[in-house]
């Protein structure tokens, strides 16, 4: 395997941490973005980002058309932590529930049980820069027309707290994570067995992305 899609971990100790190879990534694509990874998943892939939200919608990570797609950030999204990541970064990726395919974000699901979500709490995003690291504070099912809302790259104070307010009150969980306006978060979407419906993985930016992290 490539090293390029396949990072190891990083030598330094730390197991999420993978080693990514940005030039090489870009030289396959330039829309190569950032790469995620969620321990004990099979998350673990580089993201792209297009012009619109259609393009990567069933083409892979190589530009390539490819019905399942791949992992792909809101076009709205800024990436850049220089100038600081947009206060929601939204990303995105299928689950085929029937068919057996592990590219996709079909291993959010696992967080769907709460004991999972304890013991892997964090989601780690890779920029050509730096790492961030989001702890994960909501796990719920959204109505895929009712709560567009929540899909929002850098919404207003206050369309943020209602954002907020929605993702908490619709998880069963109690993660004991406090979320204020002041925090960023990362929301990870992808379908369910329901076509009106999708999961969403929230969680909140603890360490990097330019952002003076409220503790």
């Amino acid at each position: 395997d490539n090293s390029t899609d396949n990072p190891d971990s990083n030598p330094g100790g730390d197991p999420e941490c993978p080693t990514v190879q940005f030039d090489e990534l870009k030289q396959q694509n330039e829309d190569v973005i950032a790469w995620i990874y969620g321990a004990n998943t099979h998350i673990n892939y580089p993201v792209v980002q297009g012009s619109d939200n259609d393009y990567y919608l069933r083409r892979n990570e190589k530009g390539t058309e490819d019905y399942h797609g791949c992992i792909y950030a809101d076009y709205a999204c800024r990436m850049d932590s220089g100038v600081k990541v947009s206060r929601n970064l939204i990303l995105y990726g299928h689950t085929f529930i029937d068919e057996d395919y592990t590219g996709g974000f079909e291993d959010l699901h696992k967080y769907r049980v709460f004991e999972f979500g304890q013991e892997n709490p964090y989601i780690y995003v890779s920029l050509a820069d730096e790492k961030l690291t989001y702890q994960i504070f909501s796990v719920w099912v959204c109505d895929a027309n009712a709560d567009t809302d929540c899909i929002q790259a850098d919404p207003d104070d206050a369309a943020f707290q209602q954002i907020l307010d929605k993702v908490v009150a619709g998880c069963a969980f109690d993660y004991g994570v406090a979320v204020t306006t002041d925090d960023h978060i990362l929301t990870l979407s992808t379908c369910t067995a329901d076509p009106n419906s999708r999961l969403l993985v929230v969680s909140k930016l603890i360490d990097g992305g330019g952002v003076n992290v409220v503790s």
